[in-house]
């Protein structure tokens, strides 16, 4: 089903600026990830027509995360296991597809995911994202030219020097995303009705840990075929296809690394801003 039939679907849920928007630009969508505001503006809204649209709610798998929490290497296992679409960063036209998503809205999808990681290693991970961009994956160019306009820092490769002045604006006044880990799990940590999994279960035991997952969704699949696609997407593996680049959107995925790059002071910072939800998700602070 096309994003028109989707923009149709959703007319009376959306506002008419949302419906003009995507009429005006909606021949973006032919694009995977071009580097420019008016498609991620355009993309934006269309998930918006998208995720509302009732032919949606009860095909469709909504994965949402904190970026950097490991929801991208998890929605490609759950596409090779189940067939299902999976149209990261480019504007979904397919129902019965795998949805990505950073966000503390809520929709009216059944099957949702929620993917939890320790903030600290959160951090870390998202300074990388946002401060280079993807040799093997360059979607986040516009994050890029953003942020380094934003924070002047003399070398951004000295990642623990920038650091603490990286967390303290980001707490301080998030962009991207426009909201920090904690709003986040004061949002979803207590959902209900959604299955939530994390980095660190599916780094132990990723077999297990989606199988768990497929599970709460009450959705059948093959245990067989989920070992098989786990052993593709091992992150060794992943590194090695992406020619190890030192950029590459696949970085180190090592639990705990962020004690390589945070002082005490920017550390304990995070765990003063993120408690108590991430105790509650078994995260222990260390200051």
């Amino acid at each position: 089903m096309s994003l028109f039939v989707a923009i149709s679907e959703s007319r009376s849920l959306l506002t008419s600026r949302e419906i003009a928007l995507i009429e005006r630009v909606a021949v973006l969508d032919k694009f995977e990830f071009p580097n420019n505001y008016a498609f991620i503006a355009v993309r934006s809204v269309a998930r918006e027509a998208f995720m509302k649209a009732p032919w949606v709610t009860g095909k469709a798998v909504l994965v949402n995360e904190f970026p950097k929490s490991g929801g991208t290497w998890m929605c490609r296992m759950m596409r090779d296991i189940t067939g299902l679409t999976f149209q990261d960063n480019r504007i979904p036209t397919v129902s019965k597809a795998i949805i990505k998503h950073h966000t503390l809205k809520s929709y009216p999808i059944k099957k949702r995911v929620i993917v939890w990681r320790d903030p600290r290693d959160v951090m870390v991970s998202l300074y990388h994202h946002v401060f280079f961009v993807h040799e093997d994956y360059p979607f986040n160019q516009v994050a890029v030219d953003r942020t380094r306009a934003e924070f002047d820092f003399a070398d951004y490769d000295d990642v623990k020097a920038n650091m603490p002045r990286f967390v303290e604006q980001h707490f301080r006044n998030p962009t991207t995303p426009r909201f920090t880990w904690a709003q986040f799990a004061q949002q979803w940590a207590d959902d209900p009705n959604a299955v939530h999994t994390s980095y660190e279960a599916l780094r132990s035991d990723p077999a297990a840990e989606l199988a768990k997952v497929f599970d709460g969704l009450g959705m059948d699949v093959d245990p067989a075929e989920i070992t098989r696609v786990v052993g593709q997407h091992d992150i060794k593996k992943v590194k090695q296809q992406s020619g190890n680049a030192k950029n590459s959107f696949v970085r180190r995925g090592k639990v705990g690394g962020f004690s390589d790059y945070l002082d005490n002071e920017t550390l304990a910072l995070i765990e003063d801003k993120c408690s108590p939800h991430m105790q509650k998700l078994g995260y222990e602070r260390l200051t």
